[in-house]
């Protein structure tokens, strides 16, 4: 394999979850985190969801980046990166928390109870400063 990382195109949508989701079938953890985040499962229906709101996010957001890892030999896509790059300082109005709006209720209420830490430890450690940090890499 001669691999390449460069920039996922819309049309890779699909083919780069279906990667990323994968990577978690066999982790006791990464399932039991699916479960609380997505409690209906990751059906077809969830995924056709996932890839029209993962194209809207792709038009508004101006710091992450989704990345393929390409397979020259063959032209298959074979892994996937996602990277937050904040460049310069932001404000806590950039920084706001918006928690999980596709979910309700109790459910709505689990999940960020599991995020909400997650987000206070980066605001803690970076808060408006200017970092990198690559949070998924994932081949197949």
């Amino acid at each position: 394999m001669r691999p390449i990382v460069i920039s996922a195109l819309v049309p890779d949508i699909k083919r780069i979850y279906d990667i990323y989701f994968a990577a978690f079938e066999h982790e006791q953890m990464a399932q039991i985190l699916l479960k609380i985040l997505f409690p209906g499962g990751i059906t077809d229906e969830f995924r056709a969801a996932h890839t029209v709101n993962t194209l809207a996010f792709w038009n508004m957001c101006s710091y992450q980046y989704t990345m393929k890892c390409l397979d020259l030999d063959s032209g298959e896509i074979v892994g996937m990166l996602l990277a937050d790059l904040h460049v310069k300082h932001r404000s806590v109005e950039e920084r706001q928390n918006f928690g999980v709006p596709w979910l309700e209720g109790a459910e709505k209420e689990r999940a960020e109870k599991v995020l909400d830490p997650l987000w206070e430890a980066k605001e803690k450690l970076w808060g408006g400063r200017p970092y990198i940090c690559k949070f998924s890499l994932v081949l197949y």
